[in-house]
């Protein structure tokens, strides 16, 4: 069983999610809104993506951040892509984030799932989003759930980012995603991520709150600095701001791109016209 087990009712989410509510009117200022670019994973993740077409991907997003001074915390694309990203930021200060071990699905044999997460980290990958064996925490079997993230981990080593996706739409009920939070958390993961986006829907106010807790017990019992990313469906800046006072709510903290983080593909042009830019990307 995980280290930390723990029933979340509805009533808890709902309280966190009111609070986080409260804390908006404050937190819409240009100051925040700067602060969010800086925990935008901006996403290419389609089916047509192209060495071409991710290369344009991120000379719009350079172009349309470099006026407000301010850039996001990664590029995040297939992992064929990840050398062109990195030969069109240069020397930008922004990551080079690579889904890979099967993702979306994650359906494939740990072997492969280690040579795409070598390889990506090879073509210059900083961070990896990778997908939990949903299977295994479905039927129980922690252990393997848990150690299969430790290996990748383990090569991945201190330097790059990992992420883990446990795809919270395809959770039962919040008490599972709580679980499987704390699971990905014990293999070593840096962050707990939501979801693909491709899969089981997107994040909701609810699965964010449920996974912020897990993460926050987890730091406080191990004393570790974990964070939460949230994707899927998350487009406006509202939506952003919403899901950062959450996490707020629930760390007790400012959040910063160390702890919290958004995917999206389209949410970096929607804070950007909040900030007074009005970019074409």
């Amino acid at each position: 069983m995980p280290c930390l087990v723990r029933h979340i009712t509805a009533e808890e989410t709902a309280a966190v999610i009111e609070a986080a509510r409260r804390r908006l009117p404050a937190m819409r200022t240009v100051e925040t809104m700067r602060a969010l670019v800086t925990m935008i994973d901006h996403t290419s993740l389609s089916v047509t993506d192209s060495d071409e077409s991710v290369r344009d991907f991120t000379r719009s997003m350079l172009e349309a951040c470099r006026p407000a001074g301010v850039m996001p915390a990664s590029v995040c694309v297939s992992p064929i892509f990840v050398e062109s990203v990195g030969v069109e930021l240069g020397d930008e200060p922004v990551a080079i984030c690579s889904v890979a071990g099967g993702f979306p699905t994650g359906q494939t044999f740990p072997e492969v799932k280690m040579l795409e997460c070598a390889m990506a980290m090879e073509n210059g990958a900083d961070e990896l989003d990778i997908v939990a064996d949903l299977g295994a925490l479905g039927e129980g079997r922690y252990d393997e759930a848990s150690s299969e993230i430790r290996l990748i981990k383990e090569e991945a080593g201190d330097d790059v980012v990992l992420k883990t996706i446990i795809e919270t739409g395809s959770q039962e009920d919040l008490d599972d995603i709580y679980t499987a939070a704390i699971v990905a958390l014990e293999g070593g993961t840096d962050f707990v991520k939501s979801s693909t986006g491709k899969n089981c829907g997107g994040v909701t106010p609810e699965a964010a709150a449920a996974l912020c807790m897990a993460v926050a017990d987890y730091n406080a019992h191990c004393g570790t600095r974990a964070g939460v990313k949230v994707a899927g469906g998350v487009s406006s800046a509202d939506d952003a701001l919403l899901y950062a006072a959450i996490a707020e709510t629930v760390f007790g903290e400012n959040v910063t791109p160390d702890m919290f983080r958004i995917g999206s593909s389209s949410l970096l042009g929607a804070v950007l016209k909040e900030i007074g830019v009005n970019p074409e990307i």
